[in-house]
């Protein structure tokens, strides 16, 4: 009977150990001016869960089950980051400061130059300089 219970005991013992829940916490700043940021939506890939971060830049994640897991970071106007993690059982994990990457935007100022038929016959009567001085200045 007394080994019946103590194996009894020590299955459910086990059972609450492999559904364990831990915490992933950390901070997240801008990489260029390492100002804190807030509204970072952090979530566990797999799973439903999610938060914001705070106006210190700061996230607690709860509940997240034990095993590899993948924490991604979004922020609108910021590269989405992804960091695949290993939760074990016992131990809060602490990723430290995470750092968030602008998406960087080109605006090109593009310029079109456009030469008629009748511009670039005039080469053969002699109007080569007017061609040239119009190449030179669109250096």
């Amino acid at each position: 009977m007394r080994k019946t219970l103590l194996f009894l005991f020590l299955g459910f013992s086990m059972l609450g150990s492999i559904h364990a829940q831990q915490k992933v916490i950390g901070l997240i700043s801008d990489v260029d001016s390492e100002k804190m940021l807030k509204d970072v939506k952090v979530s566990i890939q797999t799973a439903t869960i999610e938060q914001l971060s705070e106006i210190n830049g700061e996230f607690v994640l709860n509940n997240v089950s034990i095993g590899s897991q993948i924490v991604q970071f979004s922020l609108e106007g910021y590269e989405t980051l992804y960091f695949p993690v290993i939760i074990e059982a016992g131990n809060d994990l602490d990723l430290g400061t995470i750092l968030m990457y602008p998406i960087l935007k080109f605006d090109f100022d593009t310029s079109i130059i456009s030469l008629s038929e009748d511009e670039l016959s005039e080469d053969e009567k002699g109007g080569s300089e007017n061609v040239s001085g119009l190449l030179q200045s669109s250096k």
